[in-house]
């Protein structure tokens, strides 16, 4: 358990990001929360600079990050001709959770989340159970039976 220097709430370490360098515990002074919180502020204090480093980055490492796209794009692409239904199934799925006609529930099985799309059916692009990374990862090793929620 650590205390945040700034929100001073007590935490678990896990809650603080890493910083192996100056910090005997190995962990920023500040959890998670705070820092991103301080970083979103800087980032509106010094928006010019901020367009101007991103323009900078990129410019700088263009060939790299094309690179980069055109093998995500060659890996979908596979993945795309060999299960089209899937890719649609998951498609379906986003596109209705971006424009609210599906709601992202809780794991149906321990109710953490964020849970994961799992279509019992490809066919019905639509049905699916929520359940979180952990029991969809179960799901899928070991159950062949769908899942009902």
């Amino acid at each position: 358990m650590k205390k945040c220097s700034q929100c001073g709430e007590t935490k678990t370490l896990d809650s603080f990001f890493n910083e192996p360098r100056n910090r005997q515990d190995g962990r920023h002074a500040e959890c998670k929360e705070c820092t991103k919180a301080a970083k979103k502020r800087w980032a509106e204090r010094n928006k010019q600079y901020t367009l101007e480093y991103a323009r900078y980055r990129y410019y700088n490492n263009c060939e790299d990050l094309k690179r980069k796209a055109r093998e995500w794009k060659k890996e979908v692409g596979w993945r795309a001709k060999k299960e089209p239904q899937k890719i649609a199934a998951r498609k379906a799925v986003q596109y209705a959770v971006k424009v609210g006609n599906i709601v992202r529930l809780p794991c149906c099985v321990c109710g953490c989340e964020p849970a994961e799309a799992h279509h019992p059916d490809y066919s019905k692009k639509l049905e699916v159970a929520w359940l979180c990374k952990r029991h969809h990862g179960f799901v899928h090793r070991y159950e062949n039976e769908s899942v009902r929620c």
